[in-house]
């Protein structure tokens, strides 16, 4: 039965990842697997802009999780996830994150975060041209310090490929790693390796009204 919830999972994953890739042909930040924008796990300072929306689905443990978020000022993001971000499926969860500190040249982002489950301190800060550094401190379920770096890799869409980021990230959980395909400004697809060995996939669709 577990098996075939996985193949189930799976299938279902692969389809929606195929409908994206009919849609259309952005930029590299969307959800993380809270919902909050981030890397895998490992929030970032980033949020949604003003009126932006964001419907993200993922595969991950063998089932679907879904989150819904929409930046309702500048710099200040809320939402709903049905995944808890320790993996485990709960009731609806609540996700609230705003940047307190912009990023400049000389000084990183600061981003605080609350969420059903957790809570958490981000600074993200660009520290070469295609490479972004996050670092912060949370509790409850990403207890303990973390950190990761996205690298962009491909900046264009379209006839070159989708704009690609490499994710790489610590938790106390363990290392993750995986892209981020961005095929144009409305869909973006992850595909990563929790712990190094399991596999996890999204679809997040971005609109705005």
């Amino acid at each position: 039965m577990a098996k075939k919830r996985t193949r189930l999972g799976l299938i279902t994953m692969m389809t929606l990842v195929m409908v994206s890739l009919g849609l259309g042909t952005g930029a590299a930040y969307a959800a993380s697997v809270s919902g909050a924008t981030g890397l895998i796990y490992v929030p970032s300072a980033d949020t949604l802009a003003a009126r932006e929306a964001e419907i993200s689905v993922r595969y991950l443990d063998g089932r679907l999780s879904s989150s819904f978020m929409y930046g309702v000022f500048d710099q200040i993001e809320i939402g709903v996830n049905n995944i808890r971000a320790n993996g485990d499926t709960s009731d609806l969860g609540i996700v609230l994150k705003g940047t307190a500190v912009q990023e400049t040249a000389d000084s990183p982002a600061i981003a605080v975060g609350f969420e059903t489950g957790q809570g958490y301190v981000v600074a993200s800060k660009r520290l070469a041209p295609w490479l972004r550094g996050h670092a912060g401190f949370g509790y409850g379920d990403l207890e303990g310090l973390f950190a990761g770096v996205s690298l962009v890799v491909n900046t264009t869409s379209g006839g070159g490929g989708p704009a690609t980021t490499v994710l790489a990230e610590y938790t106390p959980k363990g290392l993750n790693a995986g892209v981020r395909m961005v095929f144009s400004p409305l869909i973006s697809v992850d595909v990563a390796l929790i712990d190094l060995k399991e596999l996890s996939a999204g679809v997040a669709l971005r609109t705005r009204f």
